[in-house]
């Protein structure tokens, strides 16, 4: 059985973290959105809509757990991904506010991120082999 295609959205200012996610999705199945900006990152998930969106916790133009929030409202079944370098116990309890499904604590491995993306591919295709489960979710909590 193949894992069903994931429309991903990747908010970072480094340009580094959008070059490697960009690059390590390309020759897959799933397509990305890469954006450098709080502004930027807006305006995509005005125009479509994502399963996966990765967002880092500081943009220069915005407060990326804004962000994570305004994902959640607009769509409730899209999955959120923290990354951030800063690891506090204050910050890490404002994030999980919003519902993230994992962090991924800079610098991480292509093999952490892209495990991200292949086991919520698999929960998509579970979920909609038995579109009566709604209980399986993404619980990894990924730390370097």
């Amino acid at each position: 059985m193949q894992s069903q295609s994931l429309h991903i959205l990747v908010v970072d200012d480094a340009q580094i973290i959008l070059a490697l996610f960009s690059q390590a999705i390309k020759d897959s199945i799933h397509t990305v959105v890469t954006v450098q900006s709080y502004e930027q990152a807006l305006d995509a998930l005005a125009e479509e809509t994502f399963d996966l969106a990765f967002f880092d916790v500081y943009l220069p133009d915005g407060d990326g757990v804004n962000l994570m929030q305004k994902a959640n409202e607009l769509y409730p079944d899209i999955t959120v991904v923290a990354m951030t370098g800063i690891t506090s116990r204050e910050e890490e309890v404002r994030i999980r506010e919003q519902r993230v499904a994992c962090f991924l604590i800079k610098p991480f491995s292509y093999y952490e991120f892209f495990s991200i993306i292949n086991h919520h591919a698999a929960i998509k295709t579970k979920s909609n082999l038995h579109p009566d489960n709604n209980a399986i979710h993404l619980a990894a909590n990924i730390r370097v």
